[in-house]
């Protein structure tokens, strides 16, 4: 596997994620490169938000079974 990776979201183009992966996990957050040409005017989502998303992946080697 690749150290990282980019996903697309096919249902809104608007955003892009990157992710970066391990053996043991994936963690996926947005690309804020994308508020450096989103105009003002149409409402841009708060960089703070994007910052704070994110998505992990983990092995179910390395899950905790509850």
């Amino acid at each position: 596997m690749e150290s990282s990776i980019a996903v697309d979201n096919e249902m809104n183009f608007d955003f892009y994620s990157l992710a970066d992966a391990t053996d043991e996990q994936i963690i996926i957050r947005h690309d804020i490169r994308l508020l450096f040409g989103w105009p003002e005017w149409a409402s841009p989502p708060k960089r703070e938000d994007m910052l704070e998303c994110s998505v992990e992946l983990i092995s179910l080697s390395r899950a905790e079974v509850t």
